[in-house]
Order: C-alpha cells, then sequence, then structure tokens
C-alpha cells in the first residue's frame, strides 16, 4: 500500500509538471478551482468536517462524496445598463471525489482524493475574451495527507452518562495543481491545509468544529483574488432512530480571506443513514445555499447538493461494547 501511495504522488507530480505550459499570468485565466469544497476521506458524520474517527490499520477505506453547484464563478461585464452585467463563468458543474484512506497505526491513516468533473457548463471566457468555452468533463487537482487522531469518541454513549465523550484530529492536505488548467478546476499553484477537528457526543446527540488555514499564493482574476484562507467549519446533529440508521444533520463551513482576496460559506441540511449493524458503510444526502457574509464571495455557489457514499472500517465500528457510565 506505501507504495501505491507513492506511485500516487510521483504520477500527480509529473501530471503537475507537465501542465505548467498553461498561462496563469494577469487576471483573464482559467487557473481558478471553482469548487473550494475539499470533503475528507474516511468515516465522517459531517460533509465538511473532518472525523476523529480513522481507519484502522491494514484496513482501507472508500468514499464517493458528489457535488452539483450553481453559479461557483459569475463576472461582472461591461453593459449598457449602469450596473454592467453578470456572465456565469461556470455556471453549472457536477464534481465526483474518489477518496481512499489507508490505516498506518492507530490513530494515523493515510489518504488521497481524486476529483473530476463529470458535468459543467457556463461560458468560460468567451464572453470576456472570446476565447473557449467549457468543457463538459475535466479532470481535477489530486489530494494528499495524513491524519492524526491524538483521542477518538466511542461511537455508543450509554443514556444514562450524564457527560458525552469527545475526540480530536489533526490533517494535513496539499493539493497538486496537476488538474486541467483550462477549465476552472485546477488552481494555478499547489495549496496546503492544516485544521484541527472536533467531536462531542451525548446520547443522540452529535457536534463537531473545525478550525485551520488554507495557505496558497494569491492568485488574481478579474477584479477578485484568491489567495490564504482560514478554515472554520461547525456542524450540529440529532440520531433520529437509534444506532445512527437516520440522522439529521446541518453544518456550515466558511473559508474567510487571510489577505485581501475574496471569502466563501455555506450552510447544509442533511441526512445519513448507517443502515448495516457492522456501521462500516454510511450514506448521506444534503443541500444548502452560500451565507451572506460580506460583498464579495468567490468562487461560491448560489446553491449546492451533495450526496456521500462511503466504506470505512474504524475502531468504532468495531467496538461493540458501551461506555461505563
Amino acid at each position: 500500500m506505501t507504495l501505491r501511495w507513492v506511485a500516487f504522488t510521483a504520477l500527480a507530480i509529473v501530471s503537475a509538471s507537465a501542465n505548467a505550459a498553461t498561462p496563469c499570468v494577469g487576471s483573464v485565466h482559467t487557473c481558478v478551482n471553482a469548487d473550494t469544497f475539499w470533503p475528507n476521506a474516511g468515516a465522517s458524520r459531517f460533509f465538511g468536517i473532518g472525523a476523529t474517527e480513522l481507519t484502522l490499520p491494514g484496513q482501507v477505506a472508500f468514499g464517493l462524496v458528489t457535488s452539483f453547484q450553481h453559479n461557483p464563478i459569475v463576472a461582472h461585464t461591461p453593459s449598457p445598463g449602469p450596473l454592467g452585467g453578470e456572465s456565469p463563468v461556470v455556471s453549472h458543474q457536477m464534481n465526483a471525489n474518489f477518496l481512499i484512506a489507508f490505516g498506518v497505526a492507530p490513530r494515523l491513516e493515510l489518504f488521497a482524493a481524486f476529483p473530476v468533473t463529470i458535468a459543467q457548463s457556463g461560458e468560460g471566457l468567451r464572453s470576456i475574451t472570446a476565447g473557449d468555452g467549457l468543457r463538459a468533463t475535466a479532470m481535477g487537482d489530486p489530494r494528499f495527507g495524513f491524519a492524526w487522531a491524538w483521542k477518538a469518541p466511542h461511537r455508543d454513549v450509554p443514556e444514562e452518562r450524564v457527560g458525552g465523550d469527545w475526540g480530536g484530529a489533526l490533517r494535513l492536505t496539499t493539493s497538486i495543481p496537476a488538474g486541467e488548467r483550462s477549465q476552472f478546476v485546477s488552481d494555478r499553484t499547489a495549496t496546503f491545509s492544516l485544521s484541527l477537528s472536533s467531536e462531542y457526543r451525548r446520547k443522540r446527540w452529535f457536534a463537531a468544529a473545525e478550525a485551520g488555514v488554507r495557505i496558497r499564493p494569491t492568485t488574481n482574476f478579474l477584479d477578485s483574488q484568491v489567495g490564504s484562507q482560514a478554515i472554520a467549519a461547525l456542524g450540529l446533529g440529532y440520531d433520529l432512530v437509534s444506532e445512527e440508521l437516520l440522522s439529521a444533520v446541518v453544518e456550515a463551513r466558511a473559508l474567510p480571506s487571510l489577505v485581501s482576496g475574496a471569502s466563501s460559506s455555506e450552510w447544509t441540511a442533511s441526512v445519513r443513514s448507517v443502515p448495516f449493524s457492522h456501521r462500516r458503510f454510511a450514506a448521506m444526502l444534503g443541500a444548502g445555499t452560500s451565507i451572506p457574509i460580506g460583498d464579495h464571495a468567490f468562487p461560491n455557489p448560489d446553491f449546492r447538493a451533495l450526496l456521500s457514499l462511503r466504506y470505512a472500517p474504524t475502531t468504532e465500528s468495531t467496538d461493540k461494547k458501551k461506555v461505563a457510565p
């Protein structure tokens, strides 16, 4: 498994070198990733918050997370009206994230994510430079990293226990610019993400938070800038049916700019189900909109729909014992 990980990384680096021929100069280019949503590999009770339950040593977790977003990039263009017009650079985009995680040791896992745009539409730069429009499909930037959990929460906290149980994890992720830069699915340079996540569970309630940074050089696009950003996310859920058979979840995610650039923020409401007794498979369906914070959100969709299918053998999925009160 380690050799495969090295091969994946080497292939991504070679692809990034070949992709460097696409010019990313000035403020009119396509070297901006229209999708800021980075789903995490492995187990997860939320779409956008890293879990503290990690993959068992020697085991492999798989996941597929699809995201449909509407109008993530809209450009303001000159028009006869006093306020000008708007051009949907990317109007609709459907992305599939193929996720894989490998348990290296207790509370340590390696992971990779391979995003693929399976359908998209929009003007691209056609209305600005009379260039080509967007293709329907494209390859995005692969991501690699590791997660370390210093404490994992127990999945089953007994009803009589007064307090709950919590967990915490650290994640380091690197996005390599190996995607197709001409299709608004790849960044100009590599992006590094470092975050801390925490989960808390009490009876049927569960909550999570994540904070960190995404570090990258500032990229100019028309009248916007995309640079380093903070990471902030909060989530709350409730098991409507015991044994996680049906849960309701709401979460909010934000990427506030750390420079004079653009920020983005969204919220999502979803339902989650763990249908099998071994608890290794989970399905999640949700939708949400942007959160109007500040005057400039970019890239930021008006609407996003999400579907997650995950198989993740974790310590908690194999532990049938209750926590002592």
